[in-house]
Order: C-alpha cells, then sequence, then structure tokens
C-alpha cells in the first residue's frame, strides 16, 4: 500500500490451497481465507471499524458472492 510517495505496507506471504478430490473445498477455503484478507485490508485502510465484517454488509455479500465483475459493478453504484 501506498501513500504519497511512501511505501507504507508490503505483500510478505501467498496463501495456496489445494484439494486433490473436491474442487468445491478448495473454494470454500479460498473464500473464508479472501473474507479474513479483505476484512483486515479494510480496517488497514481506516474503512472497516474493528468490530466490523464483510458478512455485516448485504450489498458486498451480494457482490462477494457472484463476483459481479468491476466495470459493472461501477454500473450498479
Amino acid at each position: 500500500m501506498v501513500e504519497g510517495d511512501n511505501l507504507v505496507k508490503e505483500q510478505t506471504s501467498v496463501i495456496r490451497t489445494n484439494c486433490m478430490d473436491c474442487l468445491d473445498r478448495t473454494n470454500v477455503v479460498q473464500s473464508a481465507f479472501a473474507r479474513q484478507v479483505i476484512t483486515k485490508q479494510l480496517v488497514d485502510a481506516g474503512i472497516f471499524k474493528e468490530s466490523d465484517r464483510v458478512d455485516m454488509f448485504p450489498d458486498f455479500e451480494r457482490i462477494f458472492r457472484n463476483s459481479i465483475p468491476l466495470p459493472l459493478l461501477l454500473t450498479i453504484f
């Protein structure tokens, strides 16, 4: 993350999930990780309070579950 000309956060790791017999389970695990990561990012950016979670926002949930592409998303709001 950059503020002005300063680098204030840098990615330091990667999460990899793999399930040999069930793609659905892999997707569930990736979704759980994604929810935790995006919540932390929104808190760090000052958009969420520490007590907020993404599942508290129905519009976000609808978008997250349906994978609405960004150009379409911008026309919705």
